[in-house]
């Protein structure tokens, strides 16, 4: 919805619409390998999706500076 995306749109032809309803509602996961080839398809940048995740509940973590100052990068 922020995207102004519908669940098709979003779906990008990466996943089934069904799919992706699944996964919206929480009846299905989904692994991160299909999880950024969508935002890719939506051209959506997995890097400031993930940072706006932590961002969000870990704000208050005393983790957060230690997690994202590791450097971690993963590499498909």
């Amino acid at each position: 919805m922020a995207a102004g995306l519908t669940q098709t749109e979003m779906a990008a032809g990466a996943i089934s619409e069904s799919f992706y309803s699944k996964v919206e509602r929480g009846v299905h996961n989904i692994d991160a390998d299909t999880l950024v080839e969508v935002l890719k398809a939506n051209h959506i940048n997995p890097v400031q999706f993930f940072s706006r995740t932590l961002d969000g509940p870990m704000q208050e973590s005393p983790y957060k500076k230690s997690i994202l100052n590791t450097g971690f990068m993963v590499k498909k």
